[in-house]
């Protein structure tokens, strides 16, 4: 009876181990076979100022063509614009830069290849320390800076705005309406040459109003700024005039009547871009 017991045990603890074997070996081949499935990707945040492109005027009728006044002809459907790659695109926005300020303006003031691209870095860097010279998208300023006074007492000379007074007026001279209907036609070029500086589920749009947001409340100059010179450079002493971003010291160079008048162009443009998504 003790054997018996003995035996009864032993078959026991043979049947417990060979099933927690089996079992193990079966979960282990469960878990090879399984399919990996990715987390979800969040999703792509919303643009707080969406763009919605303009559509291309519309072909004209043909001469001639006899228009009943009892039933006038439908409307004909807005013409599709097709966009060049971005690439390629250099020639077409070029077309409209010389459409909107002249072909002698255009070969002038700016660099014109990969300006799209150039636009979108420089514009995505304005509220940094500085904007890389590869990519700007037009030509130095010519002149040199002026100062009144020499190294460590020393000021922003107001002569200094005289050499950018070409900028403001070739500015003024733009029509902001065709500038703005033409920056929505080709939205998408600059969306995808911000997206190729490196970004994921941004909206280059969104950036843009950020900056001029930025821009717009640049302090105006009180007089002339006091500067120190810093090995080669010069620099504001007021820290906080020191501590504006590259787009807001350029601003602040251009002096109180040029600033005022730029002020004015970038709230049109501001204007004209910045749709809420709840309006």
């Amino acid at each position: 009876m003790k054997n018996l017991m003995v035996w009864a045990i032993l078959l026991g603890v043979m049947v417990v181990g060979i099933g927690y074997h089996y079992s193990v070996r079966q979960d282990m081949a469960q878990i090879e076979q399984a399919e990996v499935i990715p987390s979800p990707k969040p999703p792509a945040a919303e643009p707080r100022y969406p763009i919605e492109a303009v559509p291309a005027p519309a072909p004209e009728s043909d001469a001639g063509l006899a228009v009943s006044s009892e039933q006038p002809l439908p409307e004909p459907p807005a013409a599709k614009l097709i966009l060049p790659t971005l690439a390629d695109s250099d020639q077409f926005v070029r077309s409209a830069g010389v459409s909107l300020i002249g072909e002698s303006a255009v070969d002038q003031w700016f660099v014109t290849d990969y300006l799209v691209s150039r636009l979108v870095a420089t514009v995505d860097s304005l509220d940094g320390r500085r904007v890389a010279p590869a990519m700007r998208p037009i030509v130095p300023i010519a002149g040199r800076f002026l100062v009144l006074g020499q190294a460590q007492d020393a000021a922003l000379s107001p002569a200094n705005a005289a050499r950018y007074a070409p900028y403001v007026e070739l500015i003024e001279a733009v029509d902001m309406a065709d500038l703005i209907r033409y920056y929505r036609e080709y939205y998408p070029l600059f969306q995808e040459a911000y997206l190729g500086l490196g970004y994921e589920d941004v909206y280059f749009n969104d950036r843009l109003v950020a900056i001029l947001d930025h821009l717009l409340v640049t302090p105006l100059p009180q007089g002339p700024a006091a500067l120190r010179k810093n090995e080669a450079v010069y620099e504001f002493v007021a820290p906080e005039l020191e501590a504006m971003s590259v787009g807001q010291k350029a601003l602040y160079r251009l002096g109180p009547d040029q600033g005022q008048r730029m002020r004015a162009r970038l709230q049109l443009l501001r204007d004209g871009v910045a749709t809420a998504a709840d309006s």
